[in-house]
């Protein structure tokens, strides 16, 4: 997990222990309504708990939801093909997609190389993986990794490596949609 998402976890455990905490503070400040209280104050003051406490369990379901949201969303990046990767440059983290080149594929050690062109051009990018690699890859597949461009050479982050299978629903000459 990167050091962001791990932020955002601590961060959304943290406003969740804090609600519980608050949600309880608030609960137990109202104490008992029984005592030397007229039963007409004693049932005003039962209507306004039941108030109260709807109003914290609402909103802490809406700091929860907002949180989730924040932390589903937060990390989406959209994938981008090498000829806009090779164009935006180094520096930020991106999802490489295209298809892999036909022959490209070349293994050093732990380390697996090989080109990912655009899937309706000829711009290729090489890339250097580490890590697991899905039983489907090979040349032709289209596929999806995470990671930076460095020096030229797309360098994947380990495990980030995706492979999409090819469509069922595809005729075989012409590659349309059945």
């Amino acid at each position: 997990m990167d050091p962001a998402r791990k932020r955002r976890v601590r961060l959304v455990v943290a406003l969740t222990a804090a609600l519980l905490l608050a949600g309880a503070l608030i609960w137990a400040s109202f104490g008992s309504a029984s005592g030397a209280a007229p039963p007409s104050i004693v049932s005003r003051d039962h209507s306004r708990k039941r108030k109260i406490r709807l109003v914290v369990a609402l909103g802490a379901a809406v700091m929860l939801a907002g949180a989730l949201l924040y932390t589903s969303f937060g990390t989406a990046t959209a994938a981008k093909s090498p000829s806009q990767v090779l164009a935006a440059g180094g520096g930020q983290t991106y999802q490489l997609t295209g298809k892999v080149v036909s022959g490209s594929i070349n293994h050093r050690g732990s380390v697996l190389l090989f080109r990912v062109r655009d899937r309706s051009g000829t711009e290729s990018v090489p890339v250097s993986y580490q890590g697991i690699v899905p039983d489907p890859f090979r040349d032709g597949r289209e596929v999806i990794v995470d990671g930076r461009l460095t020096g030229g050479v797309f360098v994947g982050k380990r495990d980030s490596l995706v492979t999409k299978c090819p469509s069922k629903f595809q005729s075989k000459p012409s590659g349309k949609t059945i």
